[in-house]
């Protein structure tokens, strides 16, 4: 009888060999989830991915070759869906980590109390993922739910407290904030702005209209969103280069 049934599968992409066996350690205390593999590198783990399938990836950001940044954007490439927690010793790459749809992020030393509301986090994003498939997405407004293509999105942009997703269909508009839609969509888009999330894919072209300030137009689509240029640039390394 399989025992993992149920389970959520994670593997381990840590380079440390005694930060790695305590995280195994305590990850297997938990009864939710299933540790399938442990690795030192993100190439390891590109490899690992395919076989083992894991639901999530506990990844160090300080790597060997390959950064544990750079290692999250070729796992998604693979699979837009896995879960990522990553772990540091230090804080300064939450920002990063965090635009890459992180699911949380550790700081070392490591606790156990730390690993159980991560396991916590890692339950809601499952749940939220639940109702996302591999090409669409469902929202919420009011009482009535909508399914809609992720390939049919433009953008997203807070209007007071709702979402408004600018679609081929027109324009929707959801109940759920920013943050939480961002939780569910995949590595296809990117929070160009506190108040924009864009589709990547429907990007036409990328200008400056002032200083500091660019404006984003997207193919068969009329309207613009602007981001400073902190995120332009942080765009244009993944698009060009990858994080990290």
């Amino acid at each position: 009888m399989d025992t993992n049934i149920g389970k959520i599968g994670a593997i381990i992409v840590e380079d440390d060999l005694p930060v790695r066996q305590l995280l195994s350690s305590y990850l297997t205390e938990f009864s939710k989830i299933s540790v399938l593999g442990e690795v030192s590198t993100g190439v390891e783990s590109l490899e690992m991915l395919d076989y083992l399938q894991p639901k999530v990836v506990f990844l160090d950001i300080e790597l060997p070759n390959i950064s544990g940044l750079s290692t999250a954007t070729l796992l998604r490439q693979k699979n837009p869906f896995i879960g990522i927690v990553f772990i540091s010793g230090s804080p300064i790459y939450a920002a990063q980590a965090f635009q890459l749809d992180a699911v949380d992020y550790l700081v070392k030393p490591i606790s156990k109390q730390d690993i159980s509301k991560t396991i916590e986090k890692i339950e809601r994003w499952m749940d939220k993922k639940i109702i996302t498939s591999e090409s669409r997405i469902a929202i919420k407004n009011n009482h009535e739910i909508l399914f809609v293509n992720l390939s049919d999105i433009f953008y997203i942009e807070k209007v007071k407290r709702y979402s408004i997703l600018h679609a081929a269909q027109g324009k929707l508009q959801c109940s759920e904030n920013l943050s939480s839609l961002s939780d569910r969509l995949d590595s296809s888009f990117f929070r160009c702005h506190r108040s924009f999330i864009i589709n990547v894919n429907k990007i036409d072209r990328i200008v400056p209209i002032a200083d500091r300030i660019y404006a984003i137009s997207f193919y068969d689509y009329p309207s613009r969103v602007t981001m400073g240029r902190e995120k332009y640039e942080y765009l244009c390394k993944i698009i060009f280069n990858g994080p990290g």
